[in-house]
């Protein structure tokens, strides 16, 4: 009985196999559509500029923007302007600097209108991400 078992799984992943390989098997190509066009043109207008390799974005309950730059500010625009001095400056000995690592991701505690948590990632000096 144990043997019929085995052979009835080999059975059935075979014609798995053969049935996966028949559906990957190139057909007629398709006529190529031309390239919709587009209803209007788009416009690129910069909302904050002279930023630092800003990287991730959040929009808080009151609608303001916060993101964070790679060298380690977590900045806020609201209003309209950028505020002057980072709400948060990871310190120095904590974020490795270069390449695609630093002050990486932000985001809001689920609660964060009434408890006001925000959380980070980034990449540590000692390798990790944190």
């Amino acid at each position: 009985m144990h043997t019929n078992r085995r052979a009835i799984v080999a059975i059935l992943l075979i014609a798995g196999l053969s049935g996966a390989a028949a559906a990957q098997t190139p057909g007629p190509a398709a006529p190529a559509s031309p390239a919709p066009k587009l209803a209007a043109a788009y416009k690129v207008e910069p909302v904050v500029e002279n930023l630092e390799v800003p990287w991730a974005i959040v929009f808080d309950p009151a609608g303001r923007m916060l993101f964070t730059e790679r060298p380690g500010r977590v900045r806020v625009f609201e209003s309209g302007k950028l505020r002057p001095e980072p709400l948060l400056t990871v310190p120095d000995i904590q974020v490795r600097r270069g390449g695609e690592i630093g002050l990486m991701g932000i985001c809001l505690h689920p609660d964060y209108a009434s408890n006001k948590l925000l959380y980070l990632a980034y990449g540590h000096t000692d390798g990790d991400v944190r």
